[in-house]
């Protein structure tokens, strides 16, 4: 990497004040996306970020495009619906930079897309023509995490608007960074939507399976957070339901195989 692609000082401090961010709000997982895929947008230029989970891949149908997204930016909420019509179709699976940035291995790849479709190649395609040009953007940033190895994955999209600039590689640099930083949290800084049960606890059951976790018993855990004795057993009760489990030993078993299987 020649020296005028490198991150400089303050763009770093950028990147990690960022990932700071994304962990305060790691309990709330669309929460961290949101501040996520806004700074994003913000530090690179962007007029349009998201950040799909993404369970298979080409979509098995149409109907069920296999990626869960969240966005922000946007010219018009008529670009954002015409998006969201292309995704529902399954076009986005004919896209050649999401081929081409999906098929390399590795944990992290990030992409532009000039290092993945050249650009006469580019200016001919339909995605650039039918579909780009239609929702009002152009060049594409794509990083893609995958998750435990298998075909899980988080896919970051930064998008320009029409006629702008390309990425430039210190861009592509400070999303690299960012999602190797981010990544490299420990659990459970981040609660990701990969990880069954756990996605789907409220915040107080989520303070509550942490604090058992931690080795705290019932009457513990009430003092702890303040609520009685008989609410905590209610959802500890709740959570053995959820987990599929019927004591607290095999709670924190069954807690620490769905950390080790979702981590990166």
């Amino acid at each position: 990497m020649s020296k005028s692609h490198r991150l400089g000082f303050e763009e770093v401090r950028r990147v990690f004040r960022l990932v700071g961010h994304c962990r305060d709000v790691g309990h709330d997982f669309r929460g961290w996306l949101q501040v996520a895929v806004g700074g994003l947008r913000e530090q690179t230029g962007a007029v349009m970020a998201c950040v799909g989970h993404l369970t298979d891949w080409p979509p098995v149908r149409p109907s069920t495009p296999g990626i869960d997204l969240f966005d922000v930016g946007w010219g018009s909420p008529g670009e954002r619906a015409e998006w969201l019509k292309m995704i529902a179709e399954g076009r986005h699976a004919r896209h050649l930079t999401a081929q081409a940035v999906l098929a390399i291995p590795g944990e992290l790849v990030v992409r532009s897309r000039s290092q993945v479709v050249p650009d006469p190649v580019w200016k001919r395609c339909a995605e650039r023509n039918d579909d780009s040009r239609r929702v009002g953007q152009d060049d594409t940033m794509i990083a893609l995490n995958r998750i435990s190895g298998g075909p899980s994955r988080l896919v970051f999209s930064l998008n320009r608007a029409l006629g702008e600039r390309a990425f430039h590689p210190r861009e592509r640099a400070f999303l690299r960074l960012f999602c190797r930083e981010l990544f490299a949290l420990p659990a459970p800084a981040l609660v990701r939507n990969d990880q069954g049960p756990l996605a789907r606890l409220s915040p107080r059951s989520r303070d509550v399976l942490l604090a058992l976790v931690e080795g705290d018993g019932e009457k513990q855990v009430a003092l702890r957070l303040g609520i009685s004795k008989h609410r905590v057993h209610d959802l500890v009760k709740a959570l053995y339901r959820a987990f599929g489990v019927s004591s607290r030993a095999e709670l924190i078993a069954a807690y620490y195989r769905r950390r080790l299987t979702t981590r990166d």
